[in-house]
């Protein structure tokens, strides 16, 4: 694939009828989602994109102040910066009109824990960062994690290698957005409590055990605010979806709507008027102005007006300290923005490029670098609001990083009134949706053996990193993965003289022995034993070199229970076999033909013959190829009548046993078995 993008990119000249013609300039340009729906724009989709637009936009400036400070530990203005740019590209490179690009909380988290933030920019009495020196450090890591996983997507999504994140199982993603949340959800509290973060460390178990060692420091005004701004953010959410609900809505209808859908942003109002009170009035104070234990935790102080300055130049050392971020970054991010996208795309009905979205969220994160940003990917909640507003295009996304760059211009002024405590509130309510705690209890119910990456997703998460759980639990997956392949279901099928399909192994669908028939257990007797002679071998998956000795050692079992005249091997299930399996294989029929049965084969597919024709299997083993090719009730036959021809005493030499219709056992009618012998194989 590599080398296809490469010759497609420094290819100059093409053939066509009249002999060499220059490629024109269109010929290099990528694939730009824009140019299939910008020729259709018109006044209609600039109205649905407007509205969305601006709705969105009062949403995300709020939500990014609270991530970039609360959760990513950088200071607010970071988060103001990784809203407009990114969101802008998308709607180039998009291929999704409801997708929103911009800070979430699981970005902020990978952030907080790859560029190790600390305390490092929180607020001192001035509202200007405690360590300044030490906050432009980790400021400029984010910065440069940001460019290290957009690149990384870019070249994935040039690769086409966006199959990767099939490796990061459903129980590893609950597992770490579980634990995400709770992390998250908990690094809240200190600000609920008015608690200063340079005294409650970032780890989970630290974070815990400082905040109950510090309860006495707590600011009651802080607390009743979050609870307040607590409560209205659900209000907010709850009116949103009683309007969602109405197939037509009246003017105060749609009022009502849009109140529930910038929610975040009327709780933030609602938390700068009461702390302009509060630093209005001589007996209360804000925290920035005199630290007491009755004072309100404010923002600080935000620099006004649009600031770019150059970007930081990226070293060696950079790329080695911030590769595992930077992999996560790219991964993760991916991830949640492609599994929005592809909700919304199925919900909306039209269908995205998963390819190119990989490209667009690349694209996107390396020009956000220049601007200042932390990694940014697609948002849930603001999409579902785009989604839920009718957008019409990914153009939106202009309307809404416009609505971020006004209030980066003008509005920075008021925004030091932002009370810490409602960014605090709305992380809360956000993330405690993604709190999946029925997760578990399905796979015990489900599949227990998801459990273990499950738990060390979790765990490893919770209490050691991202990082360390994501890549525990996709490890757990993929060995367990490797284990079930190297281990299918094999099963040797028989018919006793009621005929009655039994399995002769223990890897078999009966766990007693026997194959399931309606609520009847068909266990098999010792009485029966003038039982047929011939068996049937289902090998569970393709022969590689893991697998070859476990399904031959089911067969020799097989064999020592039952003397058997006669094996027919299945290979329905197999679609391929390497040189371990092959080596496998003909020890296996080698032993049949020791044991004095004759081997046939069923179902063999065209890859798998081949194989055995260049190996020149059926010459060594003076087997017929043509028997490969032979469906699994006329290999019976031609085995049963083969081992009669070699035992000319057989009970009844007449008609083979197998190829009779099986009798029902007394009592019931045999729900397993057919009138024909394709019975054996269902």
């Amino acid at each position: 694939r590599a080398v296809l993008v490469v010759e497609n990119l420094f290819t100059s000249t093409r053939l066509t009828s009249g002999g060499l013609d220059v490629m024109s300039v269109t010929d290099y340009l990528p694939y730009l989602p824009i140019r299939k729906w910008l020729p259709k724009y018109n006044v209609g989709t600039l109205r649905d994109d407007l509205i969305a637009g601006i709705t969105v936009g009062l949403m995300v400036v709020p939500q990014s102040l609270a991530y970039a400070s609360n959760i990513a530990g950088l200071r607010p203005e970071a988060g103001l910066y990784s809203s407009w740019a990114g969101i802008m590209i998308y709607m180039f490179l998009g291929t999704s009109k409801d997708v929103t690009l911009g800070p979430t909380a699981i970005m902020s988290k990978i952030t907080a824990e790859n560029a190790e933030t600390g305390h490092f920019c929180a607020s001192n009495s001035t509202g200007l960062p405690t360590n300044a020196d030490d906050c432009e450090r980790v400021t400029r890591n984010a910065v440069v994690l940001c460019l290290l996983g957009g690149t990384l997507n870019l070249i994935m999504g040039l690769l086409r290698l966006g199959f990767v994140i099939d490796f990061i199982s459903y129980p590893v993603l609950t597992g770490f957005t579980t634990s995400a949340a709770l992390t998250i959800a908990w690094g809240q509290v200190h600000s609920l409590l008015g608690l200063s973060s340079k005294i409650v460390r970032r780890q989970f178990q630290d974070s815990v055990h400082d905040v109950f060692a510090n309860l006495h420091l707590v600011k009651y005004p802080d607390i009743i605010m979050g609870f307040v701004c607590i409560l209205l953010t659900i209000a907010c959410q709850k009116l949103k979806q009683k309007m969602d609900k109405k197939k037509k809505r009246n003017l105060i209808e749609n009022v009502g709507w849009f109140v529930g859908a910038a929610g975040n942003f009327f709780v933030v109002l609602f938390g700068i008027f009461v702390v302009m009170g509060f630093s209005q009035n001589s007996s209360h104070v804000v925290c920035t102005k005199h630290l007491t234990k009755n004072c309100l935790t404010d923002e600080g102080t935000i620099p006004a007006g649009l600031k770019l300055s150059a970007p930081p130049s990226v070293t060696s050392k950079d790329v080695s300290n911030l590769a595992v971020g930077a992999v996560l970054v790219a991964l993760i991010g991916y991830l949640e923005s492609v599994a929005i996208a592809s909700a919304f795309a199925r919900n909306n009905g039209y269908q995205i490029d998963t390819t190119q979205e990989l490209v667009a969220i690349g694209c996107s994160n390396i020009v956000s670098f220049f601007v200042g940003s932390f990694p940014v990917t697609g948002s849930f909640s603001r999409t579902a609001v785009n989604s839920a507003t009718g957008v019409a295009t990914p153009a939106a996304g202009l309307v809404t990083g416009s609505i971020v760059l006004i209030s980066i211009q003008w509005l920075t002024p008021v925004m030091k009134y932002i009370s810490k405590a409602s960014l605090a509130a709305i992380i809360i309510v956000s993330v405690v949706k993604m709190f999946n705690y029925n997760m578990p209890i399905q796979l015990w119910k489900v599949s227990k053996i998801d459990l273990v990456p499950w738990a060390l997703s979790f765990f490893g998460c919770t209490f050691l990193g991202i990082e360390y759980g994501v890549t525990a639990g996709a490890i757990a997956n993929m060995l367990l993965l490797v284990y079930f392949q190297a281990r299918p279901t094999h099963v040797v099928m028989w018919r006793d003289q009621k005929g009655t399909p039994r399995a002769l192994n223990a890897i078999a669908e009966g766990s007693t022995g026997a194959v399931q028939n309606g609520n009847h257990d068909l266990v098999s007797k010792p009485s029966d034993t003038n039982a047929s002679k011939t068996v049937v071998c289902k090998i569970g998956g393709s022969i590689l070199y893991p697998v070859g000795g476990e399904w031959k050692k089911v067969l020799e079992n097989a064999l020592a229970s039952c003397k058997c005249t006669a094996v027919v091997l299945d290979f329905t299930h197999v679609a391929r076999i390497d040189y371990g399996g092959l080596t496998a294989l003909k020890e296996a029929v080698e032993d049949c033909q020791r044991a004095g049965a004759v081997v046939h084969f069923a179902e063999m597919g065209y890859l798998v013959n081949e194989v055995l024709c260049r190996a020149e299997f059926w010459r060594k083993m003076n087997m017929s190829e043509a028997s490969a090719t032979q469906s699994v009730p006329e290999a019976i036959v031609a085995a049963e009548g083969d081992a009669m021809e070699a035992a000319p005493d057989s009970n009844d030499p007449s008609q083979p046993l197998l190829s009779r219709p099986p009798r029902s056992p007394s009592g019931g009618g045999n729900t397993f078995a057919s009138s024909t012998d394709s019975g054996l194989i269902q």
